[in-house]
């Protein structure tokens, strides 16, 4: 925490590293100095070009994707078109739009008859309709209509979705299918909950591309799109941070570097509860599992916090106005708690 600032956020208005190490060579330090430098650097935030996108005009799919299709009945032929792949898109539309129309019973029924395994196969398996322009787009909507529960969500996990849909962000990025992406996050942010906490997963490194996703959410064009893309990709860091264990910590650390600028954008989202709520959900998983914050990513957290609940207390949200009130609060009580400096002997900020 008292190393150099990093490349990738050099052009920030935030300092994100401050201390006696800042500005210093290697050879100006002493060994343990060096030997803290290597541990606490922090990787480039961004290191595949993928998701370096220039444009990211297709950043929210799942209202735009599904433009035709019909309600169904016929749950088991239309699953058999989705398997056979002779009709183009037009199943998945029409799976799509069954979908939105008939709710959690309807979402239940076509779980049972195994849509959640041919969907699966659809958005990662790129061949048949979800190879077409669209056809992965609308797997990763059906899917994440789909899913409702545990239960639905556990179908996706023994077929081992999680895998394939992160081999797929790592593949697509922004710079491929910016809005496959999207929808990707959004199916990973309805199950991932469903991982049981001794799950291999959050002793991997696997989801170190959400730091990438929410540095992409952070620029992401046009800005006015960007809540919801930032609201889901903050949902599943909070959980990475809760759940993260061994060696795959220190793929959190860059975390902490983006805080002070996803401080800076909440600004342009007070009115939207999801954002702030998911937003001081991610501040809070943070904080709770640090050792310590460095003073120019503490400060500007407690001020931020500190505005939030003033914001809330002279004006009404709309949405879950009582959610982001105690979430920001105890963002603000675990922030305040945090010391600057690491403790004595401590060469790591996170347990």
């Amino acid at each position: 925490a008292n190393g150099t600032s990093l490349p990738s956020l050099s052009s920030q208005p935030f300092s994100v590293w401050s201390g006696n190490m800042a500005g210093a060579t290697e050879e100006q330090l002493t060994p343990d100095e060096r030997a803290r430098a290597a541990l606490m650097k922090l990787r480039d935030l961004a290191p595949r070009t993928s998701w370096n996108s220039d444009t990211d005009a297709g950043l929210l799919p799942l209202s735009t994707v599904a433009t035709s299709g019909r309600v169904r009945n016929d749950a088991p032929a239309l699953l058999a078109e989705l398997v056979q792949g002779g009709g183009g898109q037009a199943p998945l539309q029409d799976l799509c739009v069954t979908l939105r129309s008939g709710g959690y019973e309807v979402a239940e029924s076509f779980c049972d008859a195994g849509a959640v395994e041919s969907t699966l196969a659809l958005l990662t398996g790129g061949t048949g309709p979800s190879g077409e322009v669209n056809g992965r787009r609308l797997a990763a909507e059906a899917l994440w209509l789909m899913i409702y529960d545990h239960e639905s969500s556990q179908r996706l996990i023994k077929a081992g979705g999680h895998g394939q849909v992160i081999k797929l962000l790592r593949e697509e990025g922004s710079r491929g299918d910016a809005a496959l992406s999207g929808g990707a996050l959004r199916v990973l942010g309805e199950t991932l909950y469903s991982e049981t906490r001794k799950a291999d997963l959050w002793e991997s490194a696997d989801l170190e591309l959400l730091v990438e996703a929410l540095d992409w959410a952070l620029r992401a064009e046009p800005a006015s799109c960007r809540g919801p893309l930032l609201a889901t990709v903050c949902n599943i860091a909070a959980l990475w941070v809760a759940r993260v264990r061994g060696g795959a910590i220190a793929t959190v650390l860059p975390l902490v570097g983006l805080m002070p600028r996803l401080l800076q954008e909440l600004r342009s989202w007070r009115d939207d509860a999801d954002v702030l709520f998911q937003s001081s959900r991610l501040l809070h998983a943070l904080s709770t599992r640090c050792h310590f914050w460095p003073e120019n990513v503490r400060e500007p957290t407690l001020a931020a916090m500190r505005s939030l609940a003033q914001m809330q207390h002279d004006e009404t949200l709309e949405g879950s106005s009582d959610e982001v009130r105690a979430c920001s609060q105890k963002v603000l009580q675990a922030v305040e708690k945090l010391p600057s400096s690491p403790p004595a002997g401590s060469l790591s900020m996170m347990d």
